[in-house]
Order: structure tokens, then C-alpha cells, then sequence
């Protein structure tokens, strides 16, 4: 049995975390109290959520009224004010826990629903009954309430008024070395988050305490991906904390998996249920003050489609999407980086309208241009893409084939673009972290001077934005810690210069697994009109994504 109540924040042992009551507060009446974040400010965050793990470096804050109509705000906030508000939030949650003792009633009735036939629940301050036996795939276990006995990887602990007891029944894998503790149930909208601890070497495949990986994700009424910070690395064991901020009530799969290893050799390490329930008393706080706005919603057939929220704007049509760009007197749209990047300008200009043609094909690391709807004054747009290898020098920090597909084989060697566009959209993490050894240190020293370039092309008009590298699963050498590194590196970076984050790691990473030959979008021939057209869910909602967000929030 697994034991909750130990979600939010980890304290400075590993192994305990506040009681899961003091999230509810955070979300509601605990925040109505902090006046920076008074509803007033409203809005979306433009780059992470706690849900992607990135902490935003530089948070752009709006308002979608209900009317539709937009209220955007040049407002930015820096990750360390954002920290200093929750720690306040948290100060004043000890003083409002007596309001949220009345939710004690609704999460002792769930936790009865999802007690085992038998099972007798701990009571609050920990004591409890033993339990024992053996779950699903014939890992054996056994845990006391209120303790931290563990045999074949579960481990007890104290119950949270907001939380239930994890009953044998909601694990469906756990394998040999692993053990799990954290909450069963969490409010919907709250931090929750659980414990993740492994005495076996071989998941996570180093012995270097920040690159150690594992993959956490949820498959329930919507789909997400949760922040994994390493809390404890020895010889024998490490640990790892898995935050998660989810918004539509249901049941979810939460499943653990190894990372950095190709997809056909994913262990999962473990597989239970999570149950998010509705949170009554969130207050005025939504998914867009988190920077949720969009998520990946199963509709009713069981797909998963990128939709909004309620607080957040609509998707932005394809149809619509020129027109708008030009009334915002936006024309030409650049797009710098590497295959990534070409993915993006790829589907985007398929969704517009525009033919994928063979010779772009042929030629996919060498520059290309698109024109959409020439000669309509309301709608032409100029769309333009420009490869680069990384930003990195050969034989620097293990750092090779730099040029290798552009001829540009030095940091310093960079594509002649003309001054004038009115998006310049940047990126560079992806061939940085798969061509170096030490892809952190290159990065680290070549960023600067990229961003600098990438000042150089600014006119009055112009709008710089730093798009983030993507989510990746599929080699060691891109690994999920390494992009999240040189992401956390630019935005805070970008955070004092003329730069707009645009996210696609928040739409990537939910469904890591659902690339082709390392992209989320790839060229397939259309079997009824023999022509080449765009595929990839994924790679489709990064480019709707990049719509709505330079329509609703590029300023």
C-alpha cells in the first residue's frame, strides 16, 4: 500500500513533504491573499507551467475576458518573484488550515471508495492496519500506515485530509527495487506530487546526479508530463521528486518509465492510478495562471486533441491565421535553427495552404522560402527558414559536425540574412545537445553571442522570440534533462533582452513517444492525391500552438 499525504513542496529530507491540505490553500484562499498575483493580473504565462518543469524566467501575463476580446499586458515577472510568492502563499497557509478542514469529509469518502474490500484506512495522524500481499505482475509488498517499512518497493506513510489511501489495487506495475509514496488523490488545479526512489542502477543509467532520468507521465481525461528534480544519488540508490499540476478531474495512469534509451527499450518502472478530483475552493486562480492554458483533452472517441481552456483564447483557424498576422502588421516570418525549426515553418505552411514540394525534400538542412497567398494585400505573408548546426565550435567540448549539412562549420559562421522581417524565431538546443559531449558547456558559452546575432537583425518592427527545444526520447544524446537545461539556460538568458519565449516543450512533452525519425512532423504522400502533405498530431499542434501564441500573446 502506498501511503499519501506528502505532497507540494519536498523539506530538506527526502523522504517527507508538507501535508497535502496546504495545497488546496495555495490555490485558493491562500492566493487571494497575495496581492501581486490578485486575479486582477489574471491571465496566461507564456512559456512554462510547474507541470513542464521548466520555471518561467520571464512570465508574460494577460487576461481573456469573457467578452473574447484581448487584454494582453507587457507585465514580466522572474522566476524568483514568482518563488518568493509561493513561499509567502505558504507562510500564510498555516494560518488558513481550519478553513480547509471541511474538505476532510469529501477526501475520507474517496479514500473509502478506493480502500480495498478489507483494507481498513489509517487513521490521520498514521496509525493503521498492515497490509500486505502481492500486486499485479507478482511484486510482493508490505507496508504499515504511519511507517516507512517497505518489501518489493511500496513504502507507508501518514494520510493527508486531502488525500486516500493507495490500496494495493491501484498499481498495476511496480518493478523489483522501486519504491513510490505520495498521494493517491489531489485536488484538481493543486501542486501535488510523489517520491520516487530506485536501488537499481540500470534506470537511470549514470552516475551523474543531475543528468540521472526517468520519464513520468499521465494518460487520463487529458495528458501531461510532470517535473522530476534528483533529490538523493548514491552508489546504491537515487531518488528522484515528481511534481505535477493537473486540471480535469478523472482518473489517470501514472506511469514511470526509464529514459534515454531508444523507444523499443523503455522499461516502465511502475503503473498506477492517480484521481484528480474537483477543486471547489480554487478561487479565481486558473489553468492560464500557470502557463496550462492548452492541454492535450481526450475527446469522446478516446483521442487526444490540443485544446483551450476556458481562461485561455481560442486556437487561431488556419484559415484565419494570415489575415490576422497582417492586421497585427505582421508580413515576414523568419524561422532560424535546425530541423526543428524546419518542422515548424514545414507545417505551418501546409496548414496555410502552401504545397510541400519534392526539391524541399531534397534539400532539408539547406535554407527555404514560401510565400503565402501572393498578391492579396490582406492575407501575403513571406515565410522563411535558415539552418544552423548548433552553437557550438568543432572539437570543443567534445563538440563534432559542426557544418556538416550547411557548410557553415564555425559558431561565427552564420546565415546572411536581410534586415526587415517582422518575426524572427530562434532556437538552437536540439543539434547543440546531440552533437556534444558536453552539450551544457557549449551552450552556456555560445548563447550569448548567438543572441547577440540574433539582436542584429532587429528593425523598430521587429519581434525576436525564442522558441524552446523540444521534448526527446529517442537517445541518450538528446536527453529530456539536456533540454530542459539549455531551456531553463535561454529563458533566463532571454529575460533581459528583446526576446519572447514561445513554448513548444508544453505541447511536445505529454506525448514524447509520438515522433518519426526524431520529429513531431514529417512529409508522408497523400494516397488519394499522390502529393506530399505534412503528418504528425503532435507536430500539427506545435504549429496551431505558434498561431495562437503570435496572435493572442506576441507583442
Amino acid at each position: 500500500m502506498v501511503m499519501p499525504g506528502k505532497h507540494l513542496l519536498p523539506s530538506t529530507n527526502p523522504g517527507t513533504f508538507l501535508v497535502g491540505v496546504v495545497v488546496g490553500c495555495l490555490v485558493s484562499a491562500c492566493w487571494r491573499e497575495s496581492a501581486p498575483l490578485d486575479a486582477s493580473i489574471g491571465g496566461w504565462v507564456g512559456v512554462f507551467g510547474s507541470q513542464g518543469g521548466l520555471l518561467t524566467s520571464r512570465l508574460r501575463l494577460g487576461d481573456w475576458g469573457a467578452s473574447g476580446n484581448e487584454n494582453l499586458t507587457d507585465a514580466y515577472m522572474r522566476a524568483e518573484e514568482i518563488a518568493k510568492l509561493r513561499k509567502a502563499a505558504v507562510d500564510v497557509a498555516s494560518l488558513r488550515l481550519e478553513l480547509l478542514k471541511e474538505m476532510r469529509a469529501e477526501a475520507e469518502a474517496v479514500r473509502d471508495s478506493n480502500t480495498a474490500p478489507g483494507d481498513e484506512a489509517p487513521l490521520a495522524n498514521g496509525t493503521g492496519t498492515e497490509q500486505s500481499g502481492t500486486l499485479p505482475g507478482g511484486s510482493a509488498f508490505t507496508t504499515t500506515a504511519g511507517m516507512q517499512e517497505t518489501a518489493g518497493g511500496l513504502t507507508g506513510g501518514a494520510a493527508s485530509l486531502a488525500s486516500s489511501v493507495c490500496d494495493a489495487g491501484r498499481f498495476h506495475h511496480l518493478a523489483g527495487g522501486m519504491v513510490v509514496e505520495g498521494p493517491c488523490v489531489c485536488l484538481a488545479g493543486a501542486l501535488c506530487s510523489f517520491s520516487i526512489q530506485s536501488n537499481n542502477a540500470s534506470h537511470w543509467e549514470t552516475t551523474i546526479k543531475k543528468a540521472q532520468e526517468l520519464i513520468v507521465y499521465f494518460v487520463g481525461p487529458a495528458r501531461g508530463v510532470a517535473d522530476l528534480s534528483v533529490e538523493h544519488f548514491s552508489g546504491a540508490k537515487a531518488a528522484w521528486t515528481a511534481t505535477f499540476r493537473l486540471w480535469d478531474a478523472g482518473d489517470y495512469r501514472a506511469i514511470i518509465q526509464t529514459g534515454c534509451t531508444a523507444l523499443g527499450q523503455i522499461e516502465t518502472l511502475a503503473d498506477l492510478t492517480i484521481t484528480i478530483v474537483p477543486n471547489t475552493d480554487a478561487g479565481a486562480l486558473t489553468p492560464c495562471n500557470y502557463g496550462q492554458g492548452y492541454r492535450w483533452l481526450r475527446d469522446a472517441a478516446g483521442a487526444y486533441e490540443w485544446a483551450a481552456h476556458t481562461c485561455a483564447p481560442p486556437l487561431v483557424l488556419a484559415s484565419d491565421y494570415a489575415v490576422l498576422m497582417r492586421r497585427k502588421g505582421f508580413r515576414r516570418l523568419i524561422f532560424i535553427g535546425d530541423s526543428q525549426q524546419r518542422a515548424l515553418f514545414q507545417h505551418l505552411k501546409f496548414l496555410l495552404g502552401a504545397p510541400i514540394r519534392e526539391d524541399e525534400l531534397q534539400r532539408p538542412k539547406h535554407d527555404l522560402s514560401e510565400v503565402i497567398h501572393q498578391g492579396d494585400p490582406e492575407r501575403e505573408l513571406h515565410l522563411l527558414f535558415y539552418w544552423i548546426d548548433g552553437i557550438y565550435e568543432n572539437g570543443e567540448f567534445g563538440c563534432i559536425n559542426r557544418g556538416m549539412f550547411s557548410g557553415r562549420n564555425v559558431t561565427t559562421a552564420l546565415p546572411a540574412i536581410t534586415t526587415g522581417a517582422d518575426v524572427i524565431s530562434l532556437e538552437a538546443g536540439t543539434w547543440t545537445a546531440a552533437w556534444c559531449a558536453d552539450a551544457w558547456a557549449a551552450f552556456n558559452k555560445h548563447l550569448p553571442e548567438y543572441l547577440d546575432w540574433g539582436e542584429t537583425l532587429l528593425t523598430p518592427a521587429s519581434r525576436l522570440v525564442w522558441r524552446t527545444a523540444p521534448s526527446f526520447m529517442t537517445e541518450c544524446r538528446r536527453k529530456h534533462v539536456k533540454l530542459q537545461y539549455v531551456n531553463r539556460v535561454a529563458l533566463d538568458a532571454i529575460s533581459a533582452r528583446p526576446y519572447q519565449p514561445f513554448s513548444s516543450w508544453d505541447v511536445e512533452a505529454p506525448r514524447f513517444a509520438d515522433l518519426q525519425q526524431f520529429h513531431y512532423s514529417w512529409t508522408t504522400v497523400d494516397p488519394v492525391t499522390s502529393r506530399f502533405v505534412m503528418a504528425g498530431p503532435v507536430g500539427e499542434a506545435v504549429a496551431r500552438a505558434y498561431m495562437t501564441w503570435t496572435i493572442h500573446t506576441l507583442q
